[in-house]
């Protein structure tokens, strides 16, 4: 059981944090099993240790986010890094395939009588 005031301020903090209430509070009891500071029943029996309470909740769920965010800035930077090497090898399969281009080119041109002549004559040094 818990005060509608109390149910509200945990609506609200599931709401600024994207997720049901439910998953908070999973979010939240996994928070406080990780470094509970004080028992559960002292938080409800002080109502100011339950503002506190939720206070902590709040920034164990911030903590969270940023760590999640941290990540993600982690995982864009790998990304930004592939993307780079891709254009630069892209970069490079053009220049290649332009400089075969232009030997085709070269080679399918017409040439002269004396050109093939010699050509055919001449040896390669």
């Amino acid at each position: 059981m818990m005060t509608q005031e109390y149910r509200t301020a945990i609506e609200e903090r599931a709401k600024i944090a994207g997720v049901n209430m439910s998953t908070y509070a999973h979010r939240c009891l996994d928070s406080y099993n990780a470094s509970p500071d004080q028992s559960p029943t002292e938080s409800r029996a002080n109502p100011t240790s339950s503002g506190e309470y939720l206070t902590d909740l709040g920034n164990a769920s911030t903590d969270i986010l940023f760590s999640e965010l941290e990540i993600k800035n982690q995982q864009i930077e790998k990304l930004q890094q592939a993307l780079d090497q891709e254009q630069q090898l892209h970069a490079v399969s053009q220049k290649t395939m332009e400089s075969q281009r232009l030997q085709l080119d070269e080679y399918r041109r017409p040439k002269t009588l004396m050109a093939r002549l010699k050509a055919v004559l001449v040896a390669d040094p």
